[in-house]
């Protein structure tokens, strides 16, 4: 395993710092907003398809690649009835 040279770590050493000292702790109304996303499996009730399951889901942009990834159905494919599916929800 190599590290780096104690030179560059003088050259970044304040760097660093500087991050460090700019955390702070979070309020306990900023720890009390975060939302967690949470992994839901549900049976769907009938055939739908990834790209509306991603309208309510927590993934963002990619939410219908992720979708079919996390069930196995990338690069194509789309939600069959009775088909247990993988969601990714916010938990609130």
């Amino acid at each position: 395993m190599a590290t780096a040279a104690p030179i560059e770590f003088e050259l970044n050493e304040p760097k660093f710092l500087a991050v460090e000292r700019s955390f702070r702790r979070l309020s306990s109304a900023e720890a009390g907003s975060i939302q967690f996303p949470r992994l839901q499996i549900l049976v769907a009730d009938r055939p739908s398809s990834y790209n509306r399951l991603a309208q309510g889901s927590a993934l963002g942009a990619a939410g219908e690649d992720r979708l079919r990834l996390l069930n196995r159905d990338f690069p194509r494919g789309d939600i069959v009835a009775r088909e247990r599916i993988k969601q990714i929800i916010w938990d609130d």
